[in-house]
């Protein structure tokens, strides 16, 4: 993937190291639910967790 291409997408999903969410997997079909939570001492650890989840799949190309 083409560097310009990688940093766009990086800059597409940096907002969500800012948003609350909470991960949910659907055991029937297995598909995984995000929802946005209430502000949380544990927020932090969260947002960087997701951040690189979301930036490592985008770059990865499997999305």
């Amino acid at each position: 993937m083409p560097r310009s291409s990688r940093d766009e997408k990086r800059a597409s999903v940096a907002w969500l190291a800012n948003a609350p969410v909470v991960l949910s997997q659907t055991f029937e079909d297995g598909e995984i639910e995000v929802r946005r939570v209430p502000h949380s001492s544990t927020a932090p650890a969260i947002h960087t967790m997701l951040y690189s989840i979301f930036v490592d799949e985008l770059l990865s190309g499997d999305y």
